[in-house]
């Protein structure tokens, strides 16, 4: 977004080198990390990445979920795991223990950097639902990741999430995002297609391999 406002003032061609890190993918199966994590093998794991502020938007996830009813979530053995610290944290386990839904979001605070690809490898779907984003590297990891992703509508996100590679939605409006939620719970080849399209994506344009080749040719 930048590189195209940037070359519509000028008329200079920018060529955008993302700071990108190597993903490290883990071994480990899912059902093993599950284990080590104490979850069950069969809870359709939501996962969020970021820190717990209100340009993230993590509330709107809280609110989403408890639209859909606990009733929902108990029937599709709903769990949402947040990975990160914030101003916001403590306000979002209240909000959890008023509204009855502790049992299905779990708040880790921060994680260490090697041990993230771990809830990667064991999530089944990705949410970001902030209000603007640089470079989202945790939204890039999900999709290396193989995750179906739910991202807001907004500047940063949807120059990647284009529809076919994940779902985008109005982060203004809680109904579209537990619409983006059931859709993806409730139709399993939907939910592989963007899974696969999400990871071509990022291995045709955010590959570290094709950074780095790419920087080489500049240099």
């Amino acid at each position: 977004t930048i590189c195209n406002e940037y070359k519509k003032r000028t008329g200079i061609e920018i060529i955008n080198l993302p700071p990108l890190i190597p993903f490290t993918n883990t071994n480990d199966s899912k059902n093993n990390l599950r284990k080590k994590y104490n979850l069950n093998e069969s809870d359709k794991i939501f996962l969020y990445v970021g820190s717990l502020k209100n340009l993230k938007r993590p509330e709107v996830i809280l609110e989403s979920f408890r639209e859909l009813g606990k009733d929902y979530l108990k029937k599709h053995k709903v769990l949402v795991i947040f990975l990160g610290d914030g101003p916001l944290k403590n306000e979002l386990m209240s909000y959890c223990r008023k509204e009855s839904l502790e049992r299905f979001f779990i708040f880790k605070g921060n994680i260490p950097r090697e041990k993230i690809n771990e809830y990667y490898k064991l999530s089944d779907y990705y949410i970001i639902p902030s209000d603007y984003e640089g470079t989202p590297i945790s939204m890039l990891e999900a999709m290396n990741n193989q995750l179906p992703i739910i991202a807001s509508n907004v500047r940063g996100i949807n120059n990647i999430i284009n529809g076919h590679n994940g779902i985008l939605f109005d982060n203004n409006d809680t109904k579209s995002l537990s619409l983006a939620i059931n859709k993806l719970m409730t139709d399993l080849d939907y939910s592989e297609l963007l899974s696969q399209e999400a990871t071509r994506y990022f291995n045709d344009n955010f590959s570290y391999q094709n950074f780095v080749d790419n920087y080489k040719k500049l240099i």
